[in-house]
Parts: structure tokens; sequence; C-alpha cells
């Protein structure tokens, strides 16, 4: 409704109508991701709601859903058919897509042993640039920042499992997270994931490679390391200004609400704009490794963090 009488009054930028009309559509966001992670719980209260008030056909629309849901898997992808070929296939394109950055091996190795000097003079001899403690308090806060349905993998814990774990688990993470920092080593259960490609838009063709990306299923502990890092360095890690998205308490409305008022200046005033838009395509896939830890450096993140990235080769 608001869509509407805000196109009704020639899409205005600002204004109340305006206002109203972001509103509604943030609320329609909100509701549209809240019904798809409690898809589950609502199709059973219907289903329960059938039985109580004897409607069959609304109870069986729901069993209908559960057992004749149509599966997104292809059987066919770029001509293969075979589930190994298609693993391989997939495989193969993953591994060109985060092999395409090239770097100066002597480059990576100078910067090695500037880590491990690093290490050996700040680290070791207890003067680094941060404390290498975790609390157990740092770790709580870590936990309580995971989402709810996300897989560790086959067969190993996912977030439910550390989110609903009891207080005695935060104990002995911060113990181990503690020493992994203080000793620059990670178990090889944290350096594994399995990469699994979904598709980026159902409308368009399963069958083709080009339209699936990637998601890493990693150990779940890994994520809370993590979110123990990204706490503790949170005034280091700072991004531009200027940047909107992935970012906390941004968004792209903001971006866009800075370009129409741009716009729109420019345009009363009897002037032309002119729009130049580039498409970094999978720019987050291809990062250089050497730059990314430099600027890690520079920003005097763990030391012994470093280490265990270029060592054990995290990334």
């Amino acid at each position: 409704m608001w869509h509407n009488i805000w196109e009704a009054n020639g899409k205005p930028g600002n204004g109340v109508v305006h206002d109203l009309m972001l509103k509604a559509k943030k609320d329609y966001k909100r509701a549209v991701r809240w019904v798809l992670r409690h898809q589950d719980e609502l199709s059973s209260m219907k289903m329960a709601d059938g039985i109580l008030n004897n409607r069959s056909r609304d109870l069986w629309s729901e069993v209908k859903k559960k057992t004749h849901s149509r599966s997104l898997i292809p059987s066919i992808v770029d001509g293969v058919d075979e589930d190994d070929e298609i693993g391989e296939l997939f495989c193969t394109k993953f591994e060109e897509l985060y092999n395409c950055v090239s770097y100066n091996e002597e480059e990576m190795a100078e910067l090695k042993d500037s880590v491990s000097r690093l290490v050996s003079s700040k680290c070791r001899s207890g003067s680094c640039y941060c404390d290498h403690s975790v609390s157990v308090r740092s770790v709580i806060d870590a936990v309580r920042r995971l989402k709810s349905g996300k897989s560790g993998g086959q067969g190993k814990p996912s977030s439910e499992h550390v989110i609903h774990a009891p207080r005695s688990l935060a104990v002995h993470l911060s113990l181990l997270f503690t020493m992994m920092l203080s000793h620059a080593f990670a178990p090889s259960e944290f350096l594994l994931s399995a990469l699994v490609p979904i598709p980026q838009n159902p409308r368009k063709s399963l069958n083709c490679s080009d339209n699936y990306r990637s998601i890493a299923m990693g150990c779940i502990f890994g994520k809370v390391f993590d979110n123990v890092v990204i706490e503790k360095h949170a005034s280091s890690l700072n991004s531009s200004s200027l940047q909107f998205g992935f970012k906390a308490k941004h968004s792209t409305i903001q971006c866009c609400f800075s370009i129409n008022e741009v716009i729109n200046y420019y345009v009363e005033h009897g002037s032309r704009c002119h729009a130049i838009l580039l498409d970094a395509s999978r720019a987050f896939d291809s990062v250089n490794y050497l730059k990314l830890f430099r600027l890690l450096i520079e920003r005097r993140m763990y030391v012994s963090f470093h280490y265990r990235c270029t060592y054990n080769n995290v990334y």
C-alpha cells in the first residue's frame, strides 16, 4: 500500500511518504526473514491446528508440502550427469577461483620470515601488541553472536550445540583460544572447511555452474574464535566512512539516499548527472593475500594470528 502511495506521489526521495514507504519495506523484509527461519515451526502449528479443529485438508496439505517438496539439486551441470564428475567440476572451478590471484613466492617467503621474527620478538617475549588471554566472558559474548541453524559440516557440531551448551564449555574454549594465541598454533580441524555450491539466482538455469557460489562449512568453534578476535580488534578493523554495506549499523539504504540527494541537487539546478557502475565480480573471493596480511600487521593485529594464517594456509 505504502509503495503504491509513494509511486502515486512521484517517488519522492525524502519526506513523510518516503519514510513510511521505507519503514513498510523494512517491516516486510523482516517478516519474510522471520517466516523463513520458522518454516518448520509454522508448518507444525498448522498441522496441529488441523488435527485439533478436524480440518483434515489443512493437515494433509502441510504433509504434502513436506513430502513432495521440489528438489533444487539438478541432475546435470554443464552437460555432466555423474555425481562424481559434477563434484570434480565444482572442485576445479573453485580451485581456479581461489587461486586466480598470483603472488610472488619470494615476497610471501619474506612475509613469513617477518611474521616469524615478530612472533619471536613480540609474542614469545610477552611484549605483543595485545593480551593473548581470552576470558570466559569474551567467549560467551562470541557465542551469543552466532547465528542459529549454521552447520559445522557432516557429523560435526552445529551452532545450536554451542549456543545451548553449558557454561563449562566456554571455560574450556577460553583456555583453548588462549593457548592457540600464546603458542601460535591452531588445531587441524579449525583449518578445514567444505565448499558447498548453492544457486545464486533460482530463476536462472540450475544446470549452469556459473549460477553457483560457494559457502564454506567449517568448524563452528573456529567461528567462535573468529568472533573473539573480531571483538578484541574492533577498533583496528574499522573501515572507510564511505562503506555502507557489510558493516554494523549501516546499510545500502544510506548509500542510495546519498546518491538520490546528489542527483536531485544537480538535476534541480539544471545539470546532467552521469553514473559509472563498477561490478567487482567475486572481489571477496580473489583477495591478494600478501596485501591482506600486511594490512593486518599494520593495524597491529595478533602477530600469532598471522603466524597461524600464513603457516597453516587458513585462507
